[in-house]
């Protein structure tokens, strides 16, 4: 069984990053943009920062507590020419739909990438700021030379940040993919029959051994805590570890690559803008 780590796909992504940075002027900004009073989102953004801060991107981050404040953050965001991108970190201000995110955040600084703009052009098969969660699977995957072209791909869960953007790379890849969700019907039926696996749903241990076809590949986005304690994947790693061909482990799989590809994205919008 390969236990397909991410740290060192990661620590590979950090070291190309900050190579690219060193050799430019002017310094990457993110800007990070999250709700007054979510103290998960706080310790996210701070461990975000540290990152970046190693390999030469500056970052830092404002706090919002309404949807108004949120137009204006995003705004000076916008205008701001020494800012090279911009997140927008969950869950947002009460009142607040994801549309207004979508629609607001300029393209060029979208490094989360779900404007609808980058969305667009990911469904195209163009070349743009794409969700960082769903190019760490790729990397991943690419990483351990997995053959993508004609396999039976499965992704559980539908969210713009993983499960539709996931699904669009992968086919691009050539896989033929199947999306299940919350009214799939005979999901252990449906993912047995996957080649690669890949879940992105936030569900404790929701996929087990007797869902998971002989050899098949899975990917676990998931980062589930509970009053055990945590962190848990979606996936029943041991039972799971015996069917599978290979598996990520959580944490130490998909995590640490998602937040390489964020700042490579980072890097990615600076040079669009300022390196033409």
């Amino acid at each position: 069984m390969i236990n397909l780590e991410g740290k060192i796909v990661a620590e590979k992504i950090n070291d190309d990053v900050k190579k690219k940075v060193d050799s430019i002027k002017q310094e990457p900004h993110l800007r990070i943009i999250l709700t007054t009073g979510e103290k998960d989102a706080l310790v996210y953004t701070k461990t975000l920062i540290k990152q970046a801060e190693k390999v030469g991107i500056n970052a830092d981050y404002v706090e919002i507590s309404s949807g108004d404040e949120m137009v204006s953050a995003i705004e000076d965001a916008r205008i701001s020419t020494g800012i090279s991108g911009v997140i927008i970190q969950r869950p947002y201000p009460k009142g607040v739909d994801v549309s207004l995110v979508q629609e607001l955040i300029p393209r060029e600084k979208d490094v989360d990438g779900v404007g609808y703009l980058n969305m667009g052009l990911l469904f195209s098969g163009v070349d743009g700021l794409f969700p960082a969660t769903a190019l760490a699977v790729i990397r991943l995957l690419e990483h351990y030379d997995y053959n993508f072209r004609g396999k039976r791909a499965v992704v559980i869960g539908r969210s713009l940040a993983v499960g539709r953007p996931l699904s669009m790379l992968l086919l691009h890849r050539h896989a033929t993919v199947t999306i299940c969700h919350s009214r799939t019907e005979n999901l252990a039926g449906v993912v047995r029959e996957g080649e690669l696996v890949v879940v992105a749903v936030g569900k404790k241990h929701l996929i087990t051994e007797n869902m998971i076809g002989v050899g098949a590949w899975v990917v676990d986005c998931g980062f589930n805590y509970d009053e055990t304690g945590g962190p848990y994947g979606d996936c029943d790693y041991d039972g799971v570890a015996e069917i599978a061909e290979a598996i990520t482990p959580v944490p130490g799989g998909v995590g640490p690559i998602t937040t390489a590809v964020l700042l490579e994205n980072v890097l990615k919008a600076h040079l669009l803008v300022h390196c033409k």
